[in-house]
């Protein structure tokens, strides 16, 4: 389940605010809404509106405001922007995903790495095409060690290899 996390926009990502502990994660109830449905559309915005006047009247527009799922940490435009668009919550598990297809890409172990590579870049590019352009870069990241897009001389996957995705 979703909360509402916060963290000063000076650390620059969540991932950075929580490694220093500067996370505040709200006590409120779950974020995420049980079916999808253009009430709960409305209810996100208003959500966002009550944080918005609150933070405008504190004065503090340096604080970004969001929610992490599944490792993957989404302002709560995104969310909104998201689940009016997909309409649908955002539940893809992401660090899961970018291993179950490293090992689908892998299974042939006659390609060199250079096609793995562009193959797993291909499949990860397509995964994230209709993601807000932060939470892209997140599952990039979470990528980035099974292949994606890095720039290294051919060698063959093995079965060894393979087993370590």
């Amino acid at each position: 389940m979703s909360k509402l996390a916060v963290y000063r926009a000076e650390h620059g990502t969540y991932k950075e605010a929580f490694d220093c502990g500067a996370i505040y994660s709200s006590q409120c109830d779950e974020l995420e809404p049980e079916f999808v449905d253009a009430g709960r559309s409305l209810y996100l915005g208003d959500i966002k509106s009550i944080i918005g006047t609150v933070l405008e009247a504190a004065g503090r527009d340096d604080l970004i405001v969001g929610s992490v799922i599944h490792e993957v940490f989404w302002t709560l435009d995104d969310i909104i922007t998201h689940f009016s668009k997909i309409n649908e919550w955002p539940d893809v598990n992401y660090p899961e995903k970018v291993v179950e297809l490293a090992k689908i890409e892998c299974k042939n172990d006659e390609i060199s790495y250079e096609l793995y590579k562009r193959r797993y870049t291909n499949v990860i590019d397509q995964l994230t095409i209709e993601l807000p352009e932060a939470v892209k870069q997140q599952v990039n990241t979470l990528a980035v060690e099974h292949g994606y897009n890095e720039h290294e001389d051919n060698i063959f996957i093995t079965d060894e290899l393979c087993s370590v995705l």
